[in-house]
């Protein structure tokens, strides 16, 4: 719900992709004219495309099945999602995807919205670093929420927004 309002506040709400979609419940809830969802199991996507059958245009999202590592996104969007799954994927594989997203697949003032799960290496692999990730991109981090997770609250998910800035010249374009 975090996510859904903080980005259901924001004053442009044109586009946004979710990478890793599942059933869409995150996009479904967002107040945003073009939602794309891309996920690796064609299972999900069809149960999400049977789901969209029976909500009214505005919440219906444009599914694409694609593995993570084959992903190239085309156009720009005011929000790129990737959660609840991102603590499988490697560090530098993860770093250098969301640079290659925020450089060229974000608008100005658009925001990339990520999440990592610390405790638990088992299950969770892989802890990124916000601070190094917003480093390396270069824009404005906001904590969205923490929450405690785990049979003992032992496993904690932060959840982040990178936003990039709008710079003068991006507002006379």
């Amino acid at each position: 719900m975090d996510i859904i309002n903080h980005l259901n506040s924001r004053e442009k709400r044109k586009s946004v992709v979710e990478i890793g979609c599942g059933l869409g419940d995150i996009l479904r809830n967002l107040k945003f004219e073009r939602k794309l969802g891309f996920d690796k199991q064609k299972q999900v996507l069809n149960a999400l495309n049977f789901l969209n059958k029976f909500y009214r245009k505005k919440k219906r999202i444009i599914s694409t099945h694609i593995q993570f590592d084959e992903l190239f996104l085309k156009d720009k969007y005011d929000v790129i999602i990737m959660v609840n799954w991102i603590h499988k994927i490697p560090d530098h594989e993860l770093l250098n995807k969301l640079n290659d997203f925020y450089l060229n697949n974000l608008i100005p003032g658009g925001e990339i919205i990520i999440d990592s799960v610390i405790g638990n290496k088992n299950i969770y692999p892989y802890e990124h670093n916000f601070d190094e990730i917003n480093r390396k991109l270069g824009g404005q981090m906001k904590l969205i929420g923490v929450y405690s997770m785990g049979k003992y609250y032992d496993i904690t998910r932060k959840t982040v927004s990178f936003k990039k800035p709008i710079k003068n010249f991006d507002l006379i374009k």
